[in-house]
This record gives structure tokens, C-alpha cells and sequence, in this order.
């Protein structure tokens, strides 16, 4: 009878815990349980490029399915691939110069312009637009009918649409048109045209961050 009331315990415990977290009840719960690792973020970057910083584990495919370590300087081609596990990579654009950083559980492929297989960049670069890297805090785009709708991560933000932050929000998106990845920070509103990306990118650092 004890031993029912402590697995009941240790149940009731793990599931709180779970919604303290944010994660799903079902699926989040049984990966805890399982022990299944969480299933990483894939993203693709249109070009070469070069491994400028390395922190814990990063690997680069080597073959079929074999996955050797990154080193500072590395040069990545087109069709490379690499992958973060408990570590980060910075890795910078051969043709734009911007930086790009990659956080921890996150494959990375690099693709050439003109990718004949789009399903293998997943659809991201090709499309036209501002694709959404990351958002942390609370920012909001206007639709073609004017209602507010959330910034999602890897959504794709047409160019003129209406844009606003809230304080503490930081935005990192690519834009798939000059190539070049722009970010803008908390407690703005603006138009997501050329003269306006344009500011964005010369007078801010030039990062992107790869992320979940």
C-alpha cells in the first residue's frame, strides 16, 4: 500500500512539475518518463560559411552518419550540416558577413542559392518575405485585415506589413530578399519596408540566432 501511495507521489509530482515548465501534459510527460531527447530544431542557411566560435558539443556530418567534431575556423560549404547538442556554434556568412548563432539542439544545414529541393532547406529561405528566428518577449504583425496577430518563430512576415514590440522584446528575423538578417529590438512600431529593414541592419549588429 506504501509503495502504491509513492509512485501516486511521484506521478502527481512529475506532472506538476511538467505544467511548471510549459510543457505539453501528454506528449512532454511521457518524454520525461521515456527518456526520449527532444526533438531538435532544423534550420537552413542559404551559402558558405565560417565556424567562428565553438562552446561544448558541435558536430559536422561526415559521410553518411558519421558526426565529427567542429573546430574554431572550420570552413562549411554548401550541403554541409551541423548539429548542437549541449553546445553553441557562431558561425559567419561568406557573402553577406553576418553571423549567425546557433544554440544548443539545433541541426544547421547550410544550402546553395538556387536549391533544387526545397523540402531539404524546408521551405524557409525560398520563401518570400521575413522569416522569424527568434522572438523573445511579446511582439505582434498586422494581417491584410488589420487585426494584431503574435510573431511565431519560423513564420514568414511579409515585407510592408505593420510590425510593434513591447518593452523587453528582441526580434531577430532574415530577410530572404537582401539575404541579410535584421533585428529589432523592444517598444517599436514600424513598417517592415526597405528604407526600415535598411536602418535596421547598418545600425545594429549583425546577428541572427538560431534557436528554439
Amino acid at each position: 500500500m506504501k509503495g502504491r501511495l509513492n509512485v501516486r507521489k511521484l506521478i502527481a509530482t512529475s506532472a506538476v512539475v511538467a505544467s511548471l515548465n510549459g510543457i505539453n501534459s501528454h506528449a512532454g510527460f511521457l518524454d520525461i518518463l521515456r527518456g526520449e531527447p527532444v526533438e531538435p530544431q532544423r534550420v537552413a542557411f542559404i551559402g558558405a560559411a565560417r565556424v567562428q566560435e565553438v562552446s561544448g558539443t558541435v558536430e559536422r556530418l561526415s559521410g553518411i552518419d558519421r558526426w565529427t567534431a567542429v573546430e574554431n575556423g572550420e570552413v562549411l560549404k554548401p550541403g554541409d550540416m551541423i548539429r548542437t547538442t549541449t553546445g553553441t556554434a557562431i558561425v559567419r556568412m561568406t557573402e553577406s558577413g553576418s553571423f549567425v548563432k546557433v544554440t544548443p539542439n539545433t541541426v544547421l544545414r547550410l544550402v546553395p542559392a538556387q536549391e533544387e529541393d526545397r523540402s531539404l532547406a524546408q521551405g524557409i529561405e525560398e520563401r518570400e518575405g521575413l522569416v522569424v528566428r527568434s522572438c523573445r518577449g511579446k511582439a505582434y504583425f498586422a494581417t491584410e485585415s488589420g487585426e494584431w496577430e503574435p510573431v511565431e518563430v519560423n513564420q514568414v512576415i511579409a515585407r510592408g506589413a505593420q510590425l510593434r514590440t513591447e518593452a523587453g522584446a528582441m526580434l531577430d528575423l532574415f530577410d530572404t530578399q537582401s539575404k541579410r538578417p535584421v533585428r529589432v529590438p523592444g517598444a517599436v512600431r514600424l513598417k517592415l519596408d526597405d528604407q526600415a529593414l535598411a536602418s535596421r541592419v547598418a545600425g545594429q549588429p549583425s546577428i541572427a540566432s538560431a534557436q528554439r
